[in-house]
């Protein structure tokens, strides 16, 4: 058996006594990381949670704006156009307005102004201007939920030709 004198006893206490004390100041604060770690989840969670009947319905109304958008440009069928027009403008004054962003608006107006009886546009900027509603969608869409899409081509005929 070993045997040590009281100054090396004393010496090895010091040194066992010491790795205790800096485990648990290394536990502890291993612990209080993951405490605050976890609580800064929780929030975020809770903020998406308070975001998502308003996310849900800006979902909603620019899947609405954009079906009509696309029935415009794309049906041959006069009535059904003339709904989706008034769909549009309704949607357009209203509805739109309490969900959308920047970049929506401003692509919707562009629309509104090709689409309108006295416009000058042609049927390839009112399908481009249809176009670009969607994808501002699909992006605001995904900024809402913190989510990033892979982003769609613009122009499809560009791109074949």
């Amino acid at each position: 058996m070993l045997k040590l004198s009281e100054d090396e006893a004393r010496g090895l206490d010091a040194i066992y006594k010491g790795a205790l004390v800096a485990g648990l100041i290394l536990g502890s604060a291993w612990t209080l990381t993951q405490y605050f770690l976890h609580r800064a989840e929780e929030r975020e969670t809770a903020a998406i949670e308070a975001r998502k009947p308003f996310l849900e319905k800006r979902f909603q109304v620019y899947n609405e704006i954009v079906l009509a958008t696309a029935t415009i440009v794309t049906n041959a069928d006069p009535t059904e156009v003339k709904k989706a027009k008034a769909n549009f403008w309704v949607l357009y004054s209203g509805p739109l307005t309490l969900v959308e962003d920047r970049q929506v608006k401003d692509a919707v107006v562009q629309f509104g102004e090709c689409i309108n009886e006295s416009a000058k546009c042609d049927e390839l900027m009112v399908r481009d201007r249809a176009e670009t509603i969607a994808a501002f969608c699909r992006e605001s869409v995904g900024e809402g939920w913190g989510v990033r899409f892979p982003h769609a081509p613009r122009n499809v005929r560009a791109i074949i030709q």
